[in-house]
């Protein structure tokens, strides 16, 4: 959303801005004991939000933190809650720059995840040895075919990162300029161990694992799914296609989906864990592409014209309305001109005849407005089966960015859409929360609102989680009186709020049924502030 705010306010004025969010409420009520607090000290700077994962077999999740020391050194530590409920150091690692990205796997069959990174031609799993240790066997699949030595990074430990398979990918370069987050480790054919979905130019490339004489290995298999090309000029830009993976088939078992030329391509799971490389093809309405419109471009090269701009893109193949079939959301997007263009979200529910999956021609249900909406979300805040919509909605026409750039303020909701008894959403939100965005003209970097729907308190219904301002977290916790989603007043938190949302994670750090707050700073915070993370552990 805030990219298309950033956007047009550019069209009216080319001055740099950043964007500050606040987030006001009705009324609130103090609560000092909402969060324990606790704050870790680094010896580098962040530069990657914080990950939890249960990398280790002590209790709880562990803290995941890339940055870099004050000589460019790229480092990893790695921090847990102890016996005595203060934050450990557990792991220290140098990282070398020749890795780009990184990714946690899903839960494995040991209960554990793994963490992974990729350089040009490896992918190398973190491999933990504590003092005094020696090396455990690694956990996950490994390739049948031997590898180079291990690459160890070593600062505090003895931990290195093992190469467990050769890789095909588009980066080139021997070297990295940052290692990014990148989501490329996940169990697609359900056998609790971790694959590896690593996009190339002209095939999609799969790492596999299956079993092999009673051991688990990684089996490489190329599915025919090339990359999106774009030319500018003398610049050409590869990006990977957008991948869904669901059971489309009906037999339990993931596929890999693709939407083109209006219809979803499916690569059926077979029963030995491979993918079939002639997919299926499901039809969808003819206007329905898996392109964004930005990422377009006319026969003379050109980005598409916004003055007589509809077009249709899906953005999750999910179950909505409960029935356990995928259904799909599809954006409709439709503009006048660049200060005039709204998004509407369309559902298509997947009806299944005779074992086979199919979608209607026009949309089951929809969710429209006058203002444009954004930042789709879809939770169970209720428990009843059925996905609830969260989404932005804000006006931005001349008269908007006028009055924005006179009181450095552009005004917000976050909606909340339900289902009724026939799976239709309602024209009215069922709940709704102001914000105020407000920005300064004198700096080129930006900021995101901070709004969460994650359980705080325990009860299994999601609470709705806002940042007031750079002072305050508030909390509005779910209603049980069956009436409403939320309670009317809001619990608040005195916290230094990083002024970037994506600098903020969630995670149930000490495994207690109550989500957690990751708080790290960014470039848009004081630069004192760039290696201290805040972890507020929900009471």
């Amino acid at each position: 959303m805030l990219q298309q705010v950033r956007s047009r306010l550019k069209s009216v004025s080319k001055l740099a801005y950043v964007m500050l969010v606040s987030v006001y409420c009705c009324s609130f009520t103090a609560k000092a004991n909402l969060f324990s607090e606790y704050q870790i000290v680094l010896p580098f700077n962040l530069t990657q939000p914080v990950i939890a994962a249960n990398i280790l077999s002590n209790p709880g999740n562990e803290l995941l933190m890339l940055g870099v020391d004050e000589t460019g050194q790229r480092q990893l530590a790695i921090y847990a809650l102890d016996n005595n409920n203060k934050f450990q150091l557990l792991d220290q690692m140098l990282l070398d720059k020749t890795l780009f990205a990184f990714d946690v796997g899903d839960v494995q069959a040991d209960g554990l995840q793994n963490l992974y990174f990729l350089s040009k031609e490896q992918l190398l799993q973190y491999q933990f040895i504590g003092s005094g240790q020696t090396a455990n066997k690694i956990s996950g699949p490994v390739m049948a075919a031997p590898q180079t030595n291990n690459i160890p990074r070593i600062k505090n430990s003895q931990s290195s990162l093992l190469p467990i398979s050769k890789i095909t990918s588009m980066f080139l370069s021997a070297q990295a300029d940052a290692i990014v987050a990148m989501d490329f480790a996940r169990d697609i054919n359900n056998d609790q161990f971790d694959d590896f979905v690593i996009p190339h130019f002209e095939q999609l490339n799969l790492y596999l694992s299956t079993q092999q004489a009673g051991a688990k290995t990684l089996t490489a298999q190329t599915l025919d799914i090339t990359s999106l090309l774009k030319v500018d000029g003398s610049e050409m830009i590869f990006q990977a296609r957008e991948l869904f993976f669901v059971d489309m088939d009906l037999n339990t078992s993931t596929d890999i989906v693709l939407v083109e030329n209006a219809q979803l391509r499916v690569f059926q799971q077979s029963t030995n864990g491979q993918f079939n490389s002639t997919p299926i093809l499901l039809p969808l309405a003819a206007d329905i592409e898996g392109i964004n419109w930005w990422n377009k471009i006319e026969a003379d090269g050109q980005q598409l014209d916004q003055s007589q701009l509809k077009h249709r893109k899906v953005e999750a193949i999910t179950d909505i309305n409960g029935d356990k079939l995928p259904d799909l959301i599809v954006r409709f997007t439709q503009s006048s001109g660049v200060l005039d263009r709204t998004n509407d979200y369309e559902f298509f529910y997947g009806s299944a005849k005779q074992g086979s999956l199919s979608y209607g021609l026009n949309a089951d249900t929809r969710i429209q407005s006058e203002s444009t909406l954004s930042d789709l979300k879809w939770l169970d805040f209720d428990g009843d089966g059925k996905q609830e919509i969260m989404l932005s909605a804000f006006d931005l026409g001349v008269s908007q960015i006028i009055s924005a750039l006179l009181s450095s303020s552009i005004e917000q909701e976050v909606l909340i859409f339900k289902m009724d008894e026939n799976n239709k959403f309602s024209a009215k939100p069922t709940a709704s929360q102001d914000v105020e965005i407000t920005f300064s003209l004198s700096s080129g970097r930006s900021g995101e609102p901070m709004v969460k729907a994650q359980d705080v308190n325990g009860d299994k219904l999601k609470d709705l989680i806002f940042s007031e301002g750079e002072e305050q977290i508030r909390v509005l916790f779910a209603s049980t009186d069956g009436k409403k989603i939320f309670n009317k007043r809001a619990e608040k938190y005195k916290v230094r709020v990083p002024k970037n949302a994506k600098s903020i994670t969630h995670n149930d750090v000490n495994d207690d049924g109550k989500m957690d707050l990751i708080l790290h700073y960014s470039r848009a915070d004081s630069a004192e502030l760039l290696n201290k993370i805040i972890v507020l552990i929900a009471n």
